[in-house]
Formats: structure tokens, C-alpha cells, sequence
């Protein structure tokens, strides 16, 4: 499969020959991917090809045992908070929310590394509620007391907060009802028409192409296919493995 058309000499993001072990198990090895200003990017795999790994190390929440991260030209920082504050905002598999904390107060640790005023505070929280109006009338409940979806929906507002250059989301509809799986999917299509550059971790490959401008297949912790959606969706090596087609 050819090379997916990219701005190569500086996209947004520019991760290279990145390779991880856990102990003596491999999780990636030598994986290389791209990601351009405003574009959404999927990674696709089984269970265990090393996709939540690439999205920790892109994010800053790990160190590659070699390789290299690159925003926008200059080096990632290795510390999640760093990252949050060079641009780049992640959703983690699982959500992490702090369950006994209301969604106003979740949304709020979003900025927790950032100096915002009240009120520039509040015009970004009120952003997110425009994308997610089933959050507003939630504001002062406890995290714990909402639905899966919701609580996706929090933890998506939360990585907003920072307003990245750079989203990453770690399977974002895991544990998802279709229904909602639409509504972060659509809500999440609308943040790309804006402009914010995704990266999108999912399992779910049918979903993931149908957003993306462009993908990567892992297996095993390699990159086994990339190109466009498009030729992503009609491969059929990819149509068997990824999509049960």
C-alpha cells in the first residue's frame, strides 16, 4: 500500500520508530506515525497490538524505550502535564474520572495545569456543554451517578478544557450503548470540521475509518497496513483481519 499523503516535512504530530517493552513482552515495535493539523487519524488492531500503548506514549504518560515524539516540529515532553501544556489533551481508556467530584469540578481539572482566569475558565466549560447538552442540566451531580456515556462525555469535555492542538482518544466507545457511541462519534466529527487534529485509538475499526481522514492497522505491535480510510476500508486483507468482513 503506498504512503499516505501527509504534510511530511512538519506535520502536527511526527511520531518515529517508536518501540516499547513490558518486561520481555514487546508492545511496539519500530512503529512510525503522522498526524497533520486539523486531520483525524485512526489506529485500529485486536486487543493486545499495542494501540493504548502508542496512545500513553503520545500523550506523555510513557517513554519509549526508543524512538521519538514530535509536535509541531519540537520534542514532546515526557510528563502528561507537559504534554496537556504543549498541546497535546488525552482521553484515556476507562475515562478516569474522580467519581465522587461533580462534572462542573471534573471539567474544572482539565485546567488544572494551566493558569485560566473565572471567566475564561467558564467560557471553556460552557463550550463543552454546547457540544454535550445532555452534561448541562448534570453540572452539579457526582460523576459517579451518570451513565457510561455521560461519564465519556466528561472525560472528552475535561481533555477539551486545555484546548490541544491534539486530541488523543485511548477507545473512546468502549462500554458504549450504540446510541451514545453516536453521540461521541458525532460530537467528535464536529471537533474535526472545527479544526482539532485527532488521534483516535479504537477497536471498533468500522467506526474509527468512517471519522478518519486517514489509519493505521497494528498487529503485534508493528504497523501492518496504513493509507487513507478509504483504502484502508477496501483492502481486503484489512476487510478480514480488522473488520470481520
Amino acid at each position: 500500500m503506498s504512503t499516505p499523503e501527509t504534510n511530511v516535512d512538519q506535520p502536527l504530530l511526527r511520531a518515529d520508530q517508536l518501540s516499547f517493552s513490558y518486561g520481555a513482552v514487546c508492545a511496539l515495535r519500530e512503529v512510525s506515525i503522522v498526524v497533520d493539523t486539523g486531520e483525524a487519524v485512526c489506529v485500529i488492531g485486536p486487543n493486545g497490538a499495542g494501540k493504548s500503548t502508542l496512545a500513553r506514549i503520545v500523550g506523555g504518560l510513557a517513554r519509549p524505550a526508543s524512538g521519538t515524539v514530535r509536535l509541531a516540529g519540537a520534542p514532546l515532553p515526557s510528563r502528561s502535564w507537559k504534554a496537556v501544556t504543549a498541546g497535546v489533551a488525552s482521553v484515556l481508556e476507562g475515562r478516569r474520572l474522580f467519581p465522587d467530584l461533580s462534572v462542573r469540578v471534573n471539567l474544572e481539572m482539565g485546567a488544572y495545569s494551566l493558569r485560566l482566569d473565572a471567566a475564561e475558565l467558564d467560557r471553556r466549560i460552557e463550550r463543552v456543554l454546547a457540544l454535550f447538552p445532555a452534561l448541562r442540566e448534570r453540572i452539579g451531580y457526582r460523576a459517579s451517578l451518570l451513565s457510561g456515556g455521560e461519564q465519556q462525555m466528561v472525560a472528552i469535555g475535561r481533555a477539551l478544557i486545555s484546548e490541544p492542538k491534539l486530541l488523543v482518544l485511548d477507545e473512546p466507545t468502549m462500554g458504549l450503548s450504540p446510541k451514545n457511541s453516536v453521540i461521541v462519534f458525532e460530537a467528535l466529527s464536529r471537533l474535526r470540521d472545527e479544526g482539532l487534529a485527532l488521534l483516535l485509538i479504537e477497536q471498533n475499526a468500522s467506526l474509527a475509518l468512517r471519522l478518519s481522514d486517514r489509519g493505521y492497522a497494528l498487529r503485534q505491535g508493528q504497523v501492518a497496513h496504513h493509507g487513507t480510510a478509504a483504502q484502508l476500508a477496501e483492502d481486503g486483507l484489512v476487510r478480514e483481519i480488522y473488520l470481520g468482513a
